[in-house]
């Protein structure tokens, strides 16, 4: 009877050492478990933590591409205004251009109608020289017989008359030349084709200083009208000499 007793017991105590062995290995592998849990967690924390870091500086990149893309917008429009005003300027430039290119057109038509003006002026003045030369002449011919001396009052009186309207038609001539010379192109006859305009040839010119940045491509033709205006005047200037001496005849 002890000794059933005691085998029972011993056989007791060893299933619960085995379970006790059983228990710690559980309860080792449970503890491995729990480790890993935590590190498993700690490691979820820590990707937790990443993530939302990346997450805020994202916000924070959208936020800065929103500003910029709202000054983005607004440059835009500036621009387009920008873009609106240059195309604006550059049409009124074109039509500027396209009138300057005009203007400078009808200066040249100006510019040769005053050269064909001033060739003529020359050649008339040709003629009124070959005419002086000829009253000088025929003042130096010798006297002339008596037989002629009733002839020779009405021939002086002709002569006289000749050499009068020459000189009247030569400061005409000096006259109209001057009234060019100091009358910008907007008063010259051929300035505007619907208007001619000819205040110039009776009156002052209301603007006698032509300004230099409208008129400067000018300024050589209005030289050569002064230049023309002098010897027009030395012209009249011998016209009233010859006719002096023709009237002490």
């Amino acid at each position: 009877m002890p000794l059933t007793i005691s085998y029972s017991s011993f056989s007791m105590r060893k299933v619960l050492e085995n379970r006790s062995l059983s228990d710690e290995e559980r309860m080792d592998a449970l503890e491995n478990q729990l480790k890993e849990a935590r590190f498993l967690a700690e490691e979820a924390d820590r990707k937790y933590d990443e993530v939302a870091r990346k997450l805020a500086m994202v916000e924070a990149d959208l936020e800065r591409a929103e500003e910029r893309a709202e000054s983005g917008e607004s440059k835009i429009v500036e621009l387009e205004e920008e873009l609106r005003v240059v195309g604006n300027n550059l049409k009124s430039l074109e039509v500027s251009e396209e009138k300057a290119n005009q203007r400078e057109e009808t200066y040249k038509e100006q510019i040769k109608t005053l050269a064909n003006k001033l060739k003529a002026a020359a050649h008339r003045e040709d003629n009124f020289e070959e005419q002086i030369k000829e009253l000088s002449h025929r003042m130096r011919e010798p006297p002339p017989p008596p037989m002629l001396t009733r002839v020779l009052p009405l021939q002086a009186e002709a002569r006289a008359e000749f050499a009068e309207r020459s000189v009247q038609k030569l400061q005409k001539e000096v006259d109209r030349l001057e009234g060019w010379g100091r009358c910008p192109p907007s008063f010259l006859p051929w300035s505007s084709p619907s208007r001619p305009c000819m205040p110039a040839l009776k009156a002052p010119c209301p603007h006698p200083v032509t300004p230099r940045h409208q008129f400067s491509h000018q300024q050589t033709v209005s030289d050569e009208l002064v230049n023309e205006k002098e010897k027009y005047k030395n012209i009249a200037d011998e016209m009233d000499q010859a006719f002096s001496e023709l009237s002490g005849f």
